[in-house]
């Protein structure tokens, strides 16, 4: 990149001009070239096209979604998207500096460059949370044919009332409502809240061996509902499958997804179960959206429940009242903090008909993933890793590194890298996703989508960068905001039960429901509050995947 070809500085604007273009190159190099190193590593299989999902079609037929992004570039670009030739460009996101000067993040950039770049297993999955043997953790003995718990002491509170400081409710934002139901947990036997999430009902069996496990999970929960124990039951988001389907097919109506769940056999069980459990034995069930099923509205699931379960668009704060003590959960999915999957700005004309990009990569991928060629990124160890090393790369440069990412350049690289992961192969070509009534975007013209920039601007580059981390497997940033006792999400399939530091620096419990599909094993949580006599206990039910017959598949 030429020196003149910067048009604004990152950064210390103090600084001497000749050094600081000298230093913005470096940074810029360096980012760029991790990202191209990334992308040279994905590659398509030798084993099948993945271009041939598109033959069919007649794009002059098709009308392109208009979008600003797409109408025009800020720089020339050749068909190669991921070439990133052109004038590079440095905004203004509200002349919000950063706390750390330029020369600072290029010795920790430079630092990551040198470093061995840490193995997938740097996060602590829960796999290796079952075989923690410390205090705060039991290993239950449970019969073979059911689920091994992990459970994690949910401590009384003795004394004072808690919590100590006023209450400070998360805020919804663009539509991500927040709802507070008060419940009263006497030392009766009715305690028990189960959490279910990331189910993704819809898919093929053939490609959720998982889902052949689900029937007699719910049947547990329906006995436990039976004996008077069952309180709650909470569906945290991605119940429902809404994003994967053919790229090259015209998306599903909202008539359409309701008929295929009506007749699919999983999701029948399903919804006959929740219903017995609604209807029969007094169980509150909740429905709170994520982001594969962000597009459910509350006519659909009174439809396909019979109006026997609320629906919550956002964040469930359950108020918990033991005696003089007063305990709150925070139920929410997740993908809110989620860059890539987050609708948070969707009142802007920045989401592509109306969907952030995670939608159009999953769009892209389900070609490969309905072919059984593509795992999924939760268990792919090469796109573990390749997370692994971004977020390490983000880790090591700070907040101020989001200046680099908004660069046009940059964000292509970055948006490529992304959209070729999904596809399988190069952006290269005609790839579509196609929408509704003739609509569709242009798969090429993906990482011209400035919604990093655009995201920036309205929240801020240190709130963008901690999201990049929450996708990226840290939820940290996300925890700290909080100011409820134990916080549930979902969204990562990855399930967990641990202490955590929320708001202020206090202490927390959070848990992960886990998954039913694109996961190693199939789980759901079981939260018993505590009484002013006993301490509670928040369990993670899980079981390893059981694959799938080719009877199964057929069916």
């Amino acid at each position: 990149m030429d020196n003149s070809e910067v048009t604004a500085p990152v950064g210390n604007t103090n600084q001497d001009s000749e050094s600081q273009e000298k230093v913005e190159d470096d940074l810029y190099t360096q980012l760029k070239k991790q990202l191209q190193y990334l992308r040279s590593r994905v590659s398509a299989s030798p084993d099948h096209d993945v271009t041939k999902q598109f033959a069919h079609l007649k794009i002059s037929d098709l009308t392109e979604v208009p979008h600003p992004d797409f109408s025009g570039s800020e720089h020339p670009h050749d068909d190669d998207l991921g070439s990133g030739q052109g004038q590079v460009s440095i905004r203004d996101h509200d002349k919000e500096e950063p706390s750390k000067t330029t020369e600072e993040v290029g010795a920790k950039l430079e630092g990551w460059n040198q470093q061995s770049v840490n193995e997938v297993n740097k996060n602590q999955s829960g796999n290796d949370a079952a075989n923690n043997t410390s205090e705060e953790a039991e290993v239950g003995e449970m019969p073979e044919d059911r689920p091994s718990p992990y459970k994690l002491v949910w401590q009384r509170q003795v004394g004072e009332a808690s919590p100590p400081q006023p209450y400070q409710p998360p805020t919804g934002a663009y539509g991500e409502e927040v709802v507070q139901v008060k419940i009263s947990a006497a030392s009766d036997s009715k305690r028990e809240i189960y959490v279910l999430s990331d189910i993704h009902l819809g898919r093929p069996l053939a490609i959720c061996p998982g889902h052949l496990q689900l029937e007699s999970a719910l049947s547990r929960i329906v006995t436990a509902a039976a004996e008077g124990k069952v309180r709650s039951l909470i569906l945290l988001g991605d119940i429902f499958e809404m994003w994967v389907q053919l790229a090259a097919e015209p998306a599903w109506t909202d008539k359409d997804f309701l008929r295929h769940w009506k007749t699919d056999s999983v999701c029948k069980v399903f919804t006959r179960a929740v219903c017995e459990m609604a209807g029969e034995h007094g169980v509150d069930v909740y429905y709170i959206r994520g982001n594969h099923d962000h597009e459910i509205t509350s006519a659909m699931v009174h439809d396909l429940f019979h109006g026997k379960v609320r629906f919550v668009p956002g964040i469930l704060i359950y108020n918990i009242s033991v005696e003089q003590q007063e305990y709150r959960v925070r139920f929410e999915h997740g993908h809110i903090w989620d860059h890539l999957s987050t609708y948070s700005y969707g009142d802007t004309t920045g989401l592509i008909c109306g969907r952030p990009i995670a939608y159009y990569c999953c769009r892209i991928a389900s070609y490969q993933l309905l072919n059984g060629l593509f795992v999924g990124d939760v268990t792919d160890k090469s796109m573990l890793k390749v997370k692994a090393q971004i977020r390490d790369m983000l880790k090591s440069a700070g907040p101020d590194i989001m200046n680099l990412v908004c660069l046009p350049d940059i964000r292509e690289e970055l948006l490529s890298l992304i959209v070729e992961l999904a596809l399988g192969g190069s952006i290269h070509g005609n790839g579509v996703i196609r929408m509704h009534d003739g609509m569709y975007v242009p798969v090429r013209k993906l990482p011209k989508y400035s919604f990093i920039e655009r995201l920036c601007k309205q929240e801020g580059l240190e709130k963008v960068f901690k999201m990049f981390l929450v996708h990226l497997g840290d939820l940290s940033p996300l925890l700290e905001t909080c100011d409820e006792d134990v916080v549930v999400t979902g969204h990562s399939h990855h399930w967990a039960a641990e202490p955590a530091v929320g708001r202020d620096g206090r202490a927390i419990l959070s848990a992960n429901s886990g998954a039913w599909v694109d996961a190693e094993e199939v789980s759901y949580l079981r939260l018993v509050p505590p009484t002013s006599l006993e301490d509670g206990s928040i369990e993670v039910l899980h079981s390893p995947v059981t694959m799938a017959t080719a009877e199964d598949s057929s069916k």
